[in-house]
């Protein structure tokens, strides 16, 4: 076993103005002198999500304990950098989020003992871990919780405050993990039935084979009107263009969800005050304000209100 006096000593104060994801790819949009440092108590992770959702990914150090908050830091800076030490593997944005949420719980646990993590005896690291076994999680969420916690052993090096030895040697760690094997042989969940996964296949086929251009164009228009420059500096104005524009068409206004319509019925819904100011090239503004609800009022009553915000792009009949 390794102890804490053998490890190396830990690393330098880290400067407050260091971008945590200096050394993680980023989506195409984003920039890197526009995201986190590391003074900032919430950290964002989001710019570093690579996947198509966006899904949002935040640290938020204010939830940790204050007395924990520089040790919290730099376990997930180094986590975000990937300064892995020996033996470690480096670790996925989500799983990053993921930890953090296991090592903020640990950590308020620890602030209840009143101790650094350097002085947390074995039997603190068992109690802990009784706590945790008792809290009903799957099998799963222990192994993720213990996980988390090991990070602050294994990343002792980049820590000012660290335990005093390995967690995973307490003779009750191990006895757990002993008595509930992780499960990586083949998948227990039972066959899905024919006439269920059938029709599913069907229509994601569907989806791949008739439907995918539609969609796909469908996306493109909606992140054209959300790039499109303002059609006019005034956003009045750029409205009147807009409403203009549905008169030279003869067609009726775009109508708003049940769960957004707040008002200013024409001929058959209330205009999507929201989608209107896209177009505009001002979604910010707030256009249900008076003059701009007069002037899409005149024109609902004058054109009517669609049954659906539609986008211009063709879609298949089937």
């Amino acid at each position: 076993m390794t102890h804490a006096a053998q490890a190396p000593a830990h690393r330098a104060a880290v400067p407050e103005d260091a971008l945590v994801l200096a050394t993680r790819p980023l989506r195409a949009e984003a920039r890197l002198e526009e995201t986190y440092r590391y003074g900032d108590d919430l950290w964002t992770l989001t710019p570093a999500w690579l996947r198509a959702d966006r899904k949002p990914h935040r640290l938020d150090f204010a939830q940790v304990p204050h007395a924990h908050r520089d040790t919290a830091k730099l376990l997930f800076y180094a986590l975000l950098i990937e300064d892995t030490p020996p033996g470690e593997e480096p670790i996925t944005i989500s799983s990053i989020r993921a930890y953090f949420t296991c090592v903020r719980h640990f950590l308020l646990w620890a602030q209840n003992r009143r101790l650094p993590l350097a002085q947390l005896t074995g039997d603190d690291l068992d109690a802990y871990h009784a706590e945790l076994t008792s809290l009903r999680l799957s099998v799963s969420g222990v192994y993720r919780h213990r996980r988390a916690v090991r990070l602050l052993w294994a990343y002792r090096s980049r820590l000012a405050d660290h335990f005093g030895q390995d967690p995973l040697r307490r003779p009750l760690w191990q006895a757990w993990a002993r008595a509930n094997p992780r499960r990586y042989d083949e998948n227990l969940t039972d066959r899905i039935p024919e006439h269920v996964v059938g029709p599913l296949l069907t229509w994601a086929l569907c989806w791949v084979d008739d439907l995918a251009d539609d969609v796909l164009a469908a996306r493109a228009e909606r992140d054209s009107i959300d790039a499109r420059p303002p059609a006019h500096p005034d956003p009045l104005v750029a409205l009147q263009v807009v409403l203009d524009d549905f008169r030279q068409r003869g067609q009726p206004l775009p109508t708003a969800p049940a769960r957004l319509a707040t008002g200013g019925r024409g001929r058959g819904g209330s205009p999507n005050f929201t989608y209107l100011a896209r177009l505009a090239g001002h979604p910010t503004y707030p256009f249900h304000k008076a003059h701009s609800r007069r002037l899409i009022e005149e024109a609902a009553r004058e054109l009517g209100v669609h049954t659906d915000s539609p986008l211009r792009t063709g879609r298949s009949c089937i």
